[in-house]
């Protein structure tokens, strides 16, 4: 058996597909039996996070839920009678990123676009809208679960309605992992159900969510679809498409801002370490993008570019705007290139060689250095090769010429360089090797042929530099025009 697939080919085309079948004739109204999975990657299977997880998941399961649920107590709350169900704590844990059994549906199509072209690092491949028949699907419940659905009307579970169905042996509003396995026992083979949670935030009504749950946490939901004909359409987005798409949400106010999943503005205390544990890093579903650097050590900055704004995937960071993955190795970061593109790589050559010598720069030019001195006529280095508290020319020359001529700052720190270098030659006019900074008049060599080549070349760099800016520091005239 297959899952049927559907290929939009333009935007009308898609829309077509996403409301197909959805008139229904009892009612005389427009509802849709299906309930929408978006994927920005078309060849990703129907796959839950608890076994993208892999290992033992039955044993991680009941870790994670009972680590989730003492972690997260106190910023979680209560919602209702239920709010300690096992129930409730699966439907929060999934909503906040913690691996569990559960998929993630919403009841609208749009959003299912939303997270089929949300992110512009996979506009290059195809997407896919998984689309399920949740009224075919309740047709492969077990007897008791179908006729307490009908009881209700509904044709989806809420936590409370799932725990009067699977008890454990305890109340339904109780915390027992042992109903995960009262669920399993209620048919010899494999069902799926609909979850719908509890309003735990704005953000979760506003993605019309609820979520998929199959009886085993090892089961495949696409393999249990692909032998249940009629129950699932699978809808291709092709790349070529995933622009206009995004700019017609956009346009629809379906955006991030309303869809990306936080709990009152903060991460869950705890939750970050209860999951990690397993995972080895954290989704960023879990975390207040402002509050959670790259890796421990990492700063706090993230840019992400307004869809509208972006020609290219390249204007803006991917990941949600922390750019490509990393890991610290002791190299300066990098969101952007020069050239305003995204950096495929974030630890930029071109950038660290200039950070190394920016600081290797003000390393040498600092106290730290042994032969920096300091005097009442000159600050700068000097060398072995000279006795004493000597600067030698040589060193102001190069300390001007790696200034940033480019800016004001920086053609100011090169003209008093040179300020100091004319008044401390002791009347030679000269350069000299090297000169007492607190008394210029005692000094090596009475001419340093290296030293007056080297200014000659600083004094004409440094003009060049201001016929490029056409100003003077201050406005004021300098004495080597």
């Amino acid at each position: 058996m297959t899952i049927r697939v559907e290929v939009a080919r333009d935007w009308l085309h898609l829309l077509d597909l996403l409301f197909s079948g959805s008139w229904n004739s009892d009612l005389r109204r427009h509802r849709s039996p299906y309930v929408f999975h978006g994927s920005h990657d078309a060849s990703f299977p129907l796959q839950t996070s608890l076994q993208r997880l892999g290992g033992d998941l039955r044993g991680s399961e009941r870790h994670l839920l009972r680590n989730f649920r003492k972690y997260a107590r106190d910023g979680a709350g209560r919602h209702g009678e239920d709010g300690d169900s096992l129930w409730h704590w699966l439907a929060l844990g999934q909503h906040h990123g913690l691996p569990t059994r559960l998929l993630d549906f919403t009841y609208s199509p749009l959003v299912a676009l939303h997270f089929a072209a949300r992110e512009l690092r996979h506009f290059a491949h195809d997407g896919a809208v998984w689309m399920v028949d949740h009224t075919a699907t309740n047709a492969h419940l077990p007897a008791a679960l179908h006729t307490l659905l009908t009881d209700e009307g509904s044709q989806v579970f809420t936590t409370d309605l799932l725990g009067r169905a699977v008890s454990a042996g305890v109340s339904h509003s109780a915390f027992d992992t042992t109903a995960l396995d009262g669920l399993e026992r209620l048919s010899d083979s494999g069902f799926l159900l609909f979850l719908e949670p509890p309003s735990l935030d704005e953000r979760i009504v506003q993605q019309f969510a609820l979520f998929a749950l199959l009886s085993s946490p090892e089961a495949s939901t696409e393999a249990w679809l692909a032998e249940r004909p009629g129950t699932c359409v699978k809808l291709i987005i092709p790349a070529v498409l995933k622009w206009q798409i995004r700019d017609h949400l956009d346009q629809s106010n379906v955006k991030r801002k309303h869809s990306t999943p936080f709990l009152s503005g903060r991460p869950v205390p705890g939750l970050m370490g209860a999951a990690q544990v397993r995972r080895g890093r954290q989704s960023r579903r879990d975390r207040n993008l402002s509050d959670v650097p790259r890796f421990p050590g990492a700063s706090h900055y993230h840019f992400e570019r307004p869809a509208e704004y972006c020609v290219l995937l390249s204007d803006t960071l991917s990941r949600d705007g922390q750019g490509a993955e990393c890991a610290p190795t002791g190299l300066v970061w990098s969101g952007f290139r020069p050239s305003d593109d995204a950096c495929t790589y974030p630890y930029l050559v071109p950038a660290n060689i200039m950070a190394v010598m920016a600081l290797r720069r003000r390393m040498v030019l600092s106290a730290a250095n042994p032969h920096y001195h300091q005097g009442e006529y000159a600050a700068g280095v000097g060398s072995p090769h000279t006795p004493g508290r000597r600067v030698w020319p040589i060193s102001l020359c190069i300390q001007a010429l790696t200034a940033d001529l480019g800016t004001v700052p920086g053609r100011a720190e090169a003209w008093a360089l040179l300020d100091t270098l004319a008044t401390t030659t002791a009347g030679t006019y000269m350069m000299h090797e090297s000169f007492d900074p607190d008394e210029p008049t005692t000094f090596t060599r009475p001419w340093f042929a290296w030293a007056n080549s080297l200014l000659a070349e600083t004094v004409l760099t440094v003009l060049a530099s201001e016929e490029q800016s056409r100003e003077g520091p201050s406005g004021e005239a300098q004495p080597w025009r």
